[in-house]
């Protein structure tokens, strides 16, 4: 699927849900955040979309599975015990090939296929550890063996061909082989194997969200990395300095009511890091507490 709010491919649904990528921060972001907000009432788990990305995939899986206060627990004991992130997300040592890619990733500035298809050829050639092994780990906190729901939408982009792909129930895909493939930033994790294509992160078309996917709905909710008041400080990662902004705006610009809101973003975060974790549930969890009202307000 192009990514296009033309299309308004969320025509006809009420509520839906956007969860964007950010790394092992922006997951423990989301969780704190989702987690607490159906603490206080207001549960996201009854959209009739979910779009995750990324990070925002995994996150997307467990909600959809309605264990979102499951996971919120599991990254407690994480956020203590960070060498088991390091164990499920290994970051750090990375050997020449790996470099090679992951720095050509982050250095991209523009979604044209020609740059996507480097990182591509790259990321196929980094010597990463196994597609099995990114697949058992996410298994960890996501159930291996099916489909949570329908309303589950995962995005990843073909390694090759530099196209879209966005993942559904009727795919006949594995949970965990979905996830992984919308995870598999370049340099750091191998793309998967995705039905007859080699699928990478699906930051990689341009949209840190892929919001595209709910236009045209009521309302939606959308949780992001990046600010969305003001640009993101450097372009990066095949998204231009302003992508969010243009997001936010092409998407109301579609007919639907946005409840936007962002991590904190600091030009220093590591949001691979390990340590990360604790302060990405103490943020998430904080951003609720305060929205909590509007919140409830905006999804009722």
């Amino acid at each position: 699927m192009p990514v296009d709010f033309a299309a308004r491919y969320g025509a006809g649904l009420e509520r839906a849900a956007v969860l964007g990528g950010g790394g092992v921060f922006q997951i423990a972001w989301e969780t704190g955040y989702l987690a607490t907000a159906a603490a206080g009432g207001v549960d996201l788990r009854s959209a009739e979309r979910i779009v995750g990305t990324s990070a925002g995939s995994l996150v997307g899986a467990v909600l959809a599975a309605r264990r979102i206060a499951l996971l919120s627990l599991a990254a407690d004991l994480m956020a203590r015990a960070t060498s088991v992130v390091s164990y499920l997300a290994p970051a750090g040592n990375l050997v020449p090939s790996q470099q090679r890619a992951f720095d050509l990733m982050w250095a991209a500035t523009d979604n044209d296929p020609a740059t996507v298809q480097a990182i591509g050829r790259a990321a196929m050639a980094a010597s990463t550890p196994s597609a099995r092994s990114m697949r058992r780990n996410i298994a960890v906190l996501v159930d291996y063996a099916w489909w949570p729901s329908r309303r589950l939408w995962v995005t990843a982009v073909d390694a090759y061909t530099a196209e879209r792909v966005v993942v559904t129930k009727d795919a006949g895909v594995r949970t965990t082989r979905a996830v992984a493939a919308s995870c598999a930033l370049s340099g750091l994790y191998p793309p998967q194997q995705v039905g007859d294509r080699r699928c990478m992160d699906g930051a990689m078309s341009g949209t840190a969200t892929n919001s595209d996917l709910v236009a045209g709905a009521d309302r939606a909710v959308v949780l992001s990395l990046a600010p969305g008041d003001a640009p993101l400080p450097q372009a990066m990662a095949a998204s231009s300095a302003d992508h969010m902004l243009t997001e936010i705006e092409s998407l109301r610009a579609s007919g639907t009511q946005v409840f936007h809101r962002w991590a904190p973003m600091d030009a220093e975060m590591d949001i691979m890091a390990p340590d990360s974790m604790a302060d990405g549930l103490a943020a998430g969890r904080r951003q609720a507490t305060d929205d909590l009202e509007e919140l409830r307000a905006f999804w009722a």
